[in-house]
């Protein structure tokens, strides 16, 4: 016999409109998803995350749940589309935005052949839009393209220019 959840109805009715997934834990997620195996829901804590109940192999960052996924870096997840969408689009509420690149979860790496990410992804954070010197290499030709706090590309300067 079937038992009647408000929780769960509410959770799903509400994101019908504008979705927030307010508390949504790990065993709420799994009695979620085995009714709505095609759900899309946003994470409650990470503007970058969301719970795609059609995924069922656990990613790498997190091997622990099946249903989590990320936003390629710096897309966030849109309560709206309930998809990945170009930052400046989306409106993060309560949720965590992270702006740098290591702060995201596929980016992150604690083994002992780790490179440390900041080298590889400086921080935009402080700098302006634009071409700025490379925030982890200072006095080397290295240059970093940020875009309203977010990391856009890295490059060689080029040093023979007038």
């Amino acid at each position: 016999m079937a038992v009647f959840d408000f929780r769960f109805t509410c959770v799903l009715l509400f994101c019908l409109g504008d979705c927030i997934a307010f508390g949504i834990s790990s065993i709420s997620v799994d009695k979620i998803c085995e009714g709505n195996p095609t759900l899309t829901l946003p994470h409650d804590d990470e503007c970058q995350l969301y719970y795609d109940c059609s995924a069922l192999d656990p990613p790498s960052f997190s091997p622990n749940t099946k249903y989590v996924r990320e936003c390629k870096y710096p897309q966030l997840f849109s309560t709206k589309s309930l998809k990945c969408e170009d930052f400046y689009s989306v409106v993060c509420g309560s949720r965590t935005e992270f702006k740098q690149k290591c702060d995201y979860r596929a980016e992150q790496c604690n083994g002992p052949n780790c490179i440390n990410c900041l080298m590889e992804n400086p921080s935009c954070e402080g700098y302006g839009d634009g071409e700025n010197h490379h925030s982890s290499k200072p006095g080397s030709p290295w240059r970093m393209e940020c875009y309203k706090g977010r990391l856009i590309g890295t490059f060689l300067a080029d040093l023979n220019q007038d």
